[in-house]
């Protein structure tokens, strides 16, 4: 899997989670996500390794939200063909 492409997804993910972090939730911490990217170029078997990811009681509902929406923008993302499975690590750090 090229770089190019990985950045790419990253940047699709980073506009899709930006509705709700702009609207001021306080999420602090990392999520790390693991997952294949088949010879097609879709995503299988996606994975939350670690989630330390935290915020204030009162906002817990959308930090959830946010994880859910951070893990159906991965399963939706498409890479460009290439010869063979890639497995990806993919860190987000949270920082409010």
């Amino acid at each position: 899997l090229a770089t190019r492409a990985l950045a790419s997804g990253i940047e699709e993910l980073g506009a899709a989670l930006a509705p709700l972090l702009e609207s001021g939730l306080e999420v602090r911490g990392m999520v790390s996500l693991g997952f294949k990217v088949t010879a097609a170029g879709s995503v299988a078997g996606l994975k939350v390794l670690t989630d330390n990811t935290r915020s204030p009681a009162k906002e817990e509902r959308v930090r959830t939200l946010l994880l859910s929406q951070l893990s159906r923008t991965v399963q939706r993302l498409r890479f460009p063909k290439h010869r063979a499975t890639s497995r990806v690590t993919l860190p987000i750090v949270f920082d409010a």
